[in-house]
């Protein structure tokens, strides 16, 4: 679930916060915030109650609850701006955009560590997630969310990002999640599902399914999760972790770190100075005519390095297993390690070494 590093509100405090709901249907209620750990101890709370359009401010203070709520406020596919706050006298206030909606005398919160700070979720049972879009959270001052927050349904789901610093979450199902600008998080979840993370340093996670993803632009880090993934880093220095699976990692321009993981991998820099890791299973790292000067680590397995097109020098670590590598033009250093490999030279002057093992 989405979920943001905020400072702890001990005291009077005020907050605002600007959300869509897209339907009134939540079942026991969507939530906009739960700030606590769901113990319902001391927890701060804004959540639509049940299936209407009221909306109530909690306020848990050592386990007594202290709510005011604002009735047939809340309208589908509306986007208001809501704010909450306490005083130092425990008076509570309701406010949608900018006019009173509700207030009551309340308790200021306790000095606590809240150790969850969730956005358009619940940390308890008692509320649902939000089916809709958190797009601003102001809090003493300071943007906490300068971008969408959408947490998706269990269904196939197409989330789209803003400007701002995006979350997006796709849950279950075969979602297509796209963060457009800003620094965006983008979680599939579990099912097939296609990330785009676009402009920003983006962070990107497949999770569960054969998942498509895209970092586009800027220094992403993407994480295919479990599956068969396929992944193309893009433009920036990329980090790419493939994990469980036959996964199919592209870099792009600039200078990629790839890890293939568990499964038979196939790995590709392209341009820039790139690090591949290969991990467990039998991976393929084809090196092309674009590349700069690479490094390849290939662990486990009996990998193949195709280096044939390659038209600058690289460094390649076969690791164990038995092993088929093959040079460039280049001046390239080959060690084949344990294993017996197959070695071979394609012009420059290579530096070959076979290892441990029966090596060609």
């Amino acid at each position: 679930m989405p979920i943001v590093n905020m400072p702890d509100i001990n005291g009077a405090f005020s907050l605002t916060v600007t959300t869509r709901f897209d339907t009134v249907i939540g079942g026991t209620g969507q939530t906009i915030f739960d700030f606590g750990d769901g113990t319902r101890q001391n927890d701060l709370l804004l959540a639509q109650i049940s299936n209407s359009e009221s909306l109530e401010f909690v306020v848990f203070f050592d386990g007594q609850r202290y709510a005011i709520v604002a009735d047939d406020v809340i309208v589908a596919g509306e986007t208001a701006q809501w704010t909450v706050g306490v005083d130092a006298a425990g008076m509570m206030r309701l406010s949608k955009a900018e006019s009173v909606v509700a207030q009551g005398q309340g308790a200021v919160p306790a000095d606590v560590d809240r150790d969850t700070a969730q956005v358009g979720a619940s940390n308890g049972a008692d509320k649902g997630p939000l089916n809709g879009v958190v797009s601003s959270l102001e809090f003493d001052g300071q943007q906490f969310i300068a971008g969408i927050v959408e947490p998706g349904t269990d269904g196939d789901d197409d989330l789209l990002g803003g400007d701002g610093a995006d979350i997006l979450q796709g849950q279950d199902g075969d979602d297509l999640l796209t963060g457009q600008s800003g620094n965006d998080s983008l979680v599939g979840g579990d099912g097939n599902d296609t990330l785009r993370g676009g402009h920003g340093d983006d962070t990107l996670l497949g999770g569960g399914g054969d998942d498509e993803i895209e970092g586009l632009y800027g220094a992403d880090e993407i994480d295919g999760g479990s599956g068969n993934d396929h992944v193309f880093a893009r433009d920036g220095d990329d980090l790419v972790y493939g994990r469980e699976g036959a996964d199919t990692l592209i870099g792009g321009i600039g200078d990629d770190t790839m890890f293939g993981g568990d499964g038979n991998d196939l790995l590709a820099g392209s341009q820039g100075d790139d690090e591949i890791h290969g991990g467990g299973g039998n991976d393929l790292v084809f090196i092309g005519s674009d590349e700069d000067s690479d490094r390849i680590f290939l662990d486990d397995g009996n990998d193949h390095i195709d280096g044939v097109s390659a038209s600058s020098a690289f460094y390649a670590e076969g690791g164990e297993g038995n092993d088929l590598i093959s040079s460039g033009v280049g001046n390239d250093t080959v060690l084949g390690d344990a294993g017996n490999d197959t070695i071979s030279s394609n012009g420059g002057n290579d530096t070959l070494t076979g290892g441990t093992g029966s090596d060609t």
